[in-house]
Formats: structure tokens, sequence, C-alpha cells
């Protein structure tokens, strides 16, 4: 069983009454974490910064969407952050695991996991300085949407 929420004083009852609930015969793995998760400001931003990258660059000569910038970005974002010890961002990326898998026919890969909706504050706010690192080296020129 695996129980994900977000405890605040709206749903404490809530984490209570579960708890109470629990088979007390098995035993029982809990984590708790600090989730500052991104704004909806920070959402925006990266979605118009990917929108302008998509508009003006190319990947192995292939226009791309937004969509797909985004999770070419945030892979390269995630190994430069490990590659680069860059201090809480390297150990989140470790902490949470990007995979590549079969699809199920076989046919294709599927990379699982770097959903930026889960994206802390902090580990979304590196992703906007990566993408601005990312639009200097390629000459991204940005839009006054953010």
């Amino acid at each position: 069983m695996v129980l994900k929420f977000h405890l605040n004083e709206k749903n404490k009852p809530y984490l209570f009454a579960k708890i109470t609930e629990l088979d007390y015969s098995k035993d029982y793995y809990v984590k708790i974490d600090e989730y500052d998760t991104r704004t909806l400001e920070q959402n925006a931003k990266i979605h118009a910064m990917l929108g302008d990258i998509a508009r003006q660059s190319k990947h192995l000569n292939q226009v791309l969407s937004a969509d797909d910038w985004k999770r070419l970005c945030v892979s390269q974002y995630r190994t430069d952050c490990i590659k680069n010890e860059v201090p809480r961002l390297s150990e989140y990326w470790q902490r949470n695991e990007f995979k590549l898998m079969p699809s199920l026919d076989g046919q294709t890969l599927v990379a699982l996991g770097n959903q930026t909706r889960e994206f802390p504050m902090y580990v979304m706010s590196g992703f906007v300085e990566w993408l601005l690192y990312f639009g200097a080296e390629n000459n991204i020129t940005w839009s006054d949407t953010y």
C-alpha cells in the first residue's frame, strides 16, 4: 500500500484516520518530506521559455514541440546537476530516479519519472536557471510572455 498526500491543517484529520486504519501486524515505512511544490508562476515561466526554445531550435535537425523540449531539457538538467554535484539538486535527482523502459509492445522506449508538476520550488527554480543558461548557449531570444 502506498499513501501519498499533502499534509496541511485541512487534511491532518485524514492522516490520523488513515494511521488508525493500518494493520499493525505489518511493518510500514513512513517518510515525511517538506513539500514546497512549484508555483503556477514558475510553471507558466518554464512553459513560455520552452515555447521560445521550440520556435527557435532544432534537435538532430528536427523541429520539436515545447513538450518534447521539456523532456529533453529536464533530462539534461538532471544529468548536469548530478555531474556537477550541485548542492541539494544533485541529491534530489539521485533520490528521484529517471528510467527508460521499453514500451508495452517493445517497439519504443518510454521515459519514466521527472514530472515537472512534482518538482519542489527549489528544483523548479534551478530548472529556470538552467533554461536561461541553455538559452544563452543556444542563442535563444526570450519573449516577454513571462
